[in-house]
């Protein structure tokens, strides 16, 4: 998920720095293995790990972007049918 990110042409030669990452983990009912992290009772829930941001970055919201790109993908792919 890029946020709002931009790859320059500038001093760092094009490349995009990275603030933060976050695991998505699809339900057992979309993948037929259970997902590490996830507890065993939970055949349909998608869960959020890891949510890591750059000691840099912290506060200045990164994190909760992460968190909302990462339901919004859930939602999606939950609505329009896991494996699809």
């Amino acid at each position: 998920v890029l946020l709002g990110g931009e790859a320059s042409s500038g001093g760092n030669g094009g490349r995009v720095t990275v603030l933060g990452c976050i695991d998505i983990r699809l339900p057992r009912s979309a993948t037929d293995s259970h997902p590490t992290g996830v507890p065993d009772d939970d055949a349909d829930g998608c869960y959020l790990l890891n949510v890591v941001v750059d000691e840099d970055a912290r506060g200045r919201g990164v994190g909760r972007e992460l968190m909302r790109a990462a339901m919004r993908r859930a939602v999606e792919t939950c609505e329009r049918g896991w494996g699809k």
